[in-house]
């Protein structure tokens, strides 16, 4: 009898743990995305601070290099907590005895980024983007003047039209919307203090980023849950700035839902028929 309990007992164990990376996965899977897609829009955006005539186009995609450039980081941070807590990420250590070492490189690197006055955009210029976003990169690449405002804002349109939708699916993960961990309670009447210096920044507001989060937290995707929640108000202010930049300029709002085709022989034809 002993001995069947003591199996009991380490099944239960072990299923807790398959548990936790199963569902954990959803996470991870999230939080990949998401890296990309901010990572996107800051490559974006700092070709249009370059490239672009606007004024209005200019100062949105500063704004768009400083606000997902913090979200990437966000994410990076997600990403470190996760593997400190034992969860397989992809890229990280998983090993709780890294746990150490892992908050000692990043200590580092922190200090490194304020002694430099950067805040980790390095690694979002170099990363690799996916073929959507390459294909949107070459197209803008290739124009100028008033027609890369209009091409750069239909493309931010889209773009933040996609992330609200990934957002809120992930704000939404494994009934993560109808919970609030004590943790977050805490947070939220500490920001309460603040109110001050949160009036003007209400539509940009960052994530904390000083959560402890529990195994059976991670299995819910609790943190991703709550960052996406919290990252929403931001999105939502970027693409309603965006939509009305593009009305300003003359946009065509039936190529939101639409990428660059680099085929543009057949595309070109369907276009210029209904202007006929």
């Amino acid at each position: 009898m002993k001995v069947s309990f003591a199996r009991i007992v380490c099944l239960s164990a072990l299923l807790a743990v398959v548990s936790v990376q199963a569902y954990a996965h959803h996470g991870n899977q999230f939080l990949t995305k998401a890296s990309e897609m901010n990572a996107a829009e800051v490559q974006l955006s700092q070709m249009a601070k370059d490239k672009a005539q606007n004024a209005r186009v200019k100062e949105f995609a500063d704004m768009m290099v400083n606000d997902h450039t913090n979200a990437y980081n966000k994410i990076q941070q997600l990403m470190d907590s996760r593997a400190d807590a034992g969860i397989r990420v992809p890229g990280r250590q998983s090993s709780q005895n890294q746990g150490a070492q892992n908050q000692a490189n990043r200590n580092e690197t922190n200090q490194n980024q304020r002694n430099t006055g950067t805040t980790g955009g390095n690694d979002l210029a170099s990363m690799r983007l996916n073929a959507e976003h390459i294909r949107t990169m070459d197209h803008l690449k290739g124009l100028s003047g008033a027609q890369f405002d209009r091409e750069f804002m239909a493309a931010m349109v889209r773009d933040h039209h996609l992330a609200v939708t990934t957002f809120e699916q992930a704000s939404r993960a494994h009934g993560a919307s109808q919970q609030t961990s004590a943790n977050q309670k805490n947070a939220n009447s500490k920001d309460n203090t603040k109110t001050a210096q949160n009036d003007t920044d209400t539509a940009r507001q960052k994530p904390d980023a000083d959560h402890k989060w529990s195994r059976s937290d991670y299995a819910r995707d609790m943190d991703t849950a709550e960052f996406a929640r919290e990252t929403l108000p931001t999105l939502r202010m970027h693409l309603e700035e965006a939509q009305n930049i593009q009305k300003e300029l003359g946009g065509d709002t039936r190529s939101n839902n639409t990428r660059p085709n680099n085929n543009t022989n057949s595309n070109n034809k369907n276009e210029t028929q209904p202007q006929r």
